[in-house]
Parts: C-alpha cells; structure tokens; sequence
C-alpha cells in the first residue's frame, strides 16, 4: 500500500518588489485522499540536575540519551524518574512538582526538570567467614592507583555498607577482608566506581 503524501510549502519573496508576497503550494496524494493534517505539535524537553545520576523514561523519552519528545498539542506524557546506584530521585522542576511519577499535559510546549542527589557508593560482598570478629573495608581513589586506606570497619556476619563518604564524580577501588583474634584474612577482589 503507497502512503500518501501531504505537505505544505511556504515560500517568502525577498526584494523591494516583493516585500510582503508569499507563494503557497499545496502538495497532497491522489485525489480523495486526507487533507493535510493542521494538528498543532508540541515539544516536551526533560533535563536533569544534581550531583546524582538517573534516568527519566515516558513515551518517546529515555532521558539519559533522548532528553526531547514532539507529540501532537493535548496529549498526555508520563514520566517516571529512576535514580541509578548510588543517587535518590530528589523531584521535579518545570511543568512537574512532587517527587514521583508524573504527567505532562501537552498544550504548549514544556520542559521539566528531574534532580537526582548522589548519596555514596553501595557496596556487598559474600561473608565466605565463619568466625570473623568484624571486617575491614579499605578504599583508594582513583582505581589502580595509590594506597589502600582504612575506610570502616562493619561487623560480623554484616554484608552491606554504603560510602557516605564518597565524593560524587569520583572513581574508588575497594577491597575488603575478615579479622578476627587469629589476625585477618587475605583480601577480596577490588571493585572499581564507575
């Protein structure tokens, strides 16, 4: 089947001879076919702030790589903000307020903003002890450079700490190992921040 063709030309005539003429051409499919479409597009740009980072998703928007969305005027766009590890959603700005979903009414164009807040690097590891006292977490910065330093020291049989500490934008390696009164364990393997 042949999509038909609708589209409009608009030509401006400059010159003293021509100063306020213009030429419209009309260019449609075979007869009978749709009129040319007046419907009114709209533009909905999303960006984001903060010293976290995240995604906002919607129809035809994935707000890391299309941050833009041209949708016919009256329609409805709902945006759902996801912080990636290490950040939180801290709400909106823009067209949007509050601090979860949201939905943009399309009667002009309108941008929202999404702020994600860093809040420090999760880490886990595998409690492969059986009888340590506590372990000991050791951080550098940036990865496979520098030394190792004592960063916390969380208890027994506890597998999951967040660096607090950690300064947004910047690359750690960690390291952990088990202690007990017999002295530690060797070290786990390292994990880089990206």
């Amino acid at each position: 089947m042949r999509a038909l063709l609708a589209a409009a030309l608009v030509l401006a005539l400059a010159g003293p001879a021509h100063a306020a003429e213009q030429l419209r051409l009309n260019v449609q499919g075979p007869p009978g076919g749709p009129p040319p479409s007046s419907q009114v597009l709209r533009t909905l740009t999303v960006a984001k702030a903060g010293n976290g980072t995240g995604t906002v998703t919607g129809t035809g928007i994935t707000c890391g790589v299309d941050c833009v969305e041209v949708v016919n005027n009256g329609t409805s766009v709902t945006l759902t903000p996801s912080a990636l590890s290490g950040s939180v959603f801290a709400g909106w700005s823009g067209a949007c307020a509050g601090s979860g979903g949201c939905t943009v009414l399309l009667d002009n164009d309108k941008a929202v903003t999404a702020a994600f807040t860093f809040t420090g690097w999760p880490l886990a590891w595998n409690d492969n002890s059986t009888d340590e006292a506590n372990f000991e977490l050791e951080r550098r910065s940036p990865c496979g450079s520098g030394t190792f330093g004592f960063l916390t020291a969380p208890g027994a049989n506890v597998v999951t700490v967040v660096d607090a500490s950690a300064i947004a934008g910047q690359q750690y390696e960690y390291r952990i190992r088990a202690v007990n009164a017999g002295g530690p364990s060797a070290y786990s393997n390292t994990l880089c921040t990206p």
